[in-house]
């Protein structure tokens, strides 16, 4: 008995050994991702680095940021209007490249006009409006803008904030709670956590077409519609009837959306707000191209169409960004005049090339140029 103990503690003491050159290691040679860890100072609020590190693409080099693979001078020309868009895959330009999303659109408009504006795009694939602030109060304040501008995608930004708040969600184990303070001092952990990330995006994106989702048995509302489910998220916002779960989404929205606001107001920055919508909200009927069985969720949960009204999260964003005194774009009449199918790609729920065009436009008027 005493022969196996000591042969578990001689592995136990090996392993301990192992993490502590692998810690020193990582620590001295760094790799991707490293500085997010060690290389800034965040404020808790809606998260940390150490959880989010996989979102933050803007490398800094010199006097110049590269945001999706642009680069951007920190130091703007003298007379130049700054317009900063964030936002996620719908800002991004999935579907229709870089070259065709809106923000790039937008400054085409600009050019023909011979305005003096310059527009960036900081759109990444997978953000939450909570992501977006906190890699805005990070890392782009520092381009000093003069317009901020969220692309608030409709489909998941909403129920995909309540992430970022645990209370909200209404549990955070210990076991939570020790993982985020481990990863956040380990260099070794947080590696793991990049590397799982990374791994997951990837198979996130090889499951796409059997539309499961990675990690959907949490953040479950009472009547079964989990809020990191693509379709079930969406589709719990358009209940008359929302949950408690859905009520919580909305006010983590607003809180995000408040504090963006003030930052932006702190830093003598304006700021608008342009909602994506969805395919639903066009034809004003449950609609999720990539999801074509959605309606079978309605089915398990003793609901019908009836039980949805297809303007409420978009009622609920307008109604925020009135108290809020916020400049907030709905370009959804436009996409229904130009027509579904010219506006939204074919089987997916984001914008076609049209559709950002619409975007640009309503954009540029909003804004006044």
């Amino acid at each position: 008995m005493k022969r196996i103990f000591d042969s578990l503690l001689l592995v136990c003491f090996g392993v301990a050994i192992g993490v502590l050159i692998c810690e020193a290691g990582l620590r001295v040679f760094g790799y991707p991702g490293s500085d997010e860890r060690t290389g800034f100072h965040l404020s808790s609020a809606y998260g940390d680095v150490a959880a989010d590190s996989w979102i933050f693409e803007a490398q800094p080099r010199n006097d110049e940021l590269v945001v999706n693979k642009e680069r951007v001078a920190i130091t703007k020309r003298a007379g130049t209007m700054r317009v900063l868009v964030m936002g996620d895959s719908g800002t991004f330009g999935v579907g229709v490249g870089l070259e065709n999303s809106f923000p790039s659109q937008l400054r085409t408009l600009a050019s023909e006009k011979h305005l003096d504006v310059e527009v960036v795009n900081a759109g990444v694939v997978g953000m939450s409006t909570a992501n977006e602030y906190m890699l805005y109060r990070d890392r782009l304040r520092q381009l000093k803008p003069d317009w901020i501008v969220i692309g608030f995608f409709m489909a998941n930004d909403i129920n995909f904030n309540l992430q970022h708040f645990p209370d909200l969600q209404g549990h955070l184990t210990v076991g939570d709670q020790i993982w985020r303070f481990t990863r956040a001092n380990s260099s070794v952990a947080h590696f793991v956590d990049l590397s799982k990330r990374r791994f997951d995006e990837r198979l996130g994106q090889a499951l796409a077409g059997q539309n499961l989702a990675l990690n959907e048995g949490s953040l479950v509302d009472e009547d079964g519609f989990s809020f990191l489910n693509y379709t079930l998220g969406e589709i719990a916002l358009y209940r008359e009837r929302p949950s408690r779960l859905a009520m919580n989404a909305f006010s983590a929205t607003n809180e995000i959306l408040s504090s963006f606001k003030a930052l932006a107001d702190s830093d003598g920055a304006r700021f608008a707000i342009v909602l994506i919508p969805t395919s639903s909200r066009i034809v004003n009927r449950l609609l999720i191209p990539d999801s074509p069985r959605a309606s079978e969720s309605l089915t398990w949960a003793n609901l019908t169409e009836d039980d949805l009204d297809f303007s409420i999260p978009t009622e609920r964003i307008l109604e925020t960004c009135r108290k809020m005194g916020t400049t907030c774009i709905d370009p959804t009449d436009s996409f229904r005049k130009a027509g579904y199918e010219e506006t939204m790609l074919p089987g997916d729920d984001h914008p076609s090339t049209r559709g950002h065009e619409i975007l640009a436009r309503s954009l540029s008027t909003a804004l006044k140029f």
